[in-house]
């Protein structure tokens, strides 16, 4: 999505007509991400954030896994 992003900000300085034609699809993309507005893309940071911790654990338990001995 950021390799997307980044390229509609190239077509939007460059190519306008271009930027606006794939728009659809851009907003397509973000959509499937769950942002369809700009109060999603202000909420976002939050949403990882809290993500994080359930994320620690899980790799910890990950590595523990592989350092308990087979038995």
């Amino acid at each position: 999505m950021a390799t997307f992003a980044r390229c509609h900000a190239i077509l939007a300085a460059d190519a306008r007509a271009l930027d606006r034609r794939l728009a659809p699809a851009f907003a397509d993309a973000a959509a499937d991400l769950g942002i369809a507005s700009g109060a999603d893309v202000r909420r976002r940071p939050d949403d990882v954030v809290a993500f994080l911790p359930g994320l620690w654990r899980t790799a910890e338990a990950i590595v523990n896994a592989r350092r308990r001995p087979a038995g």
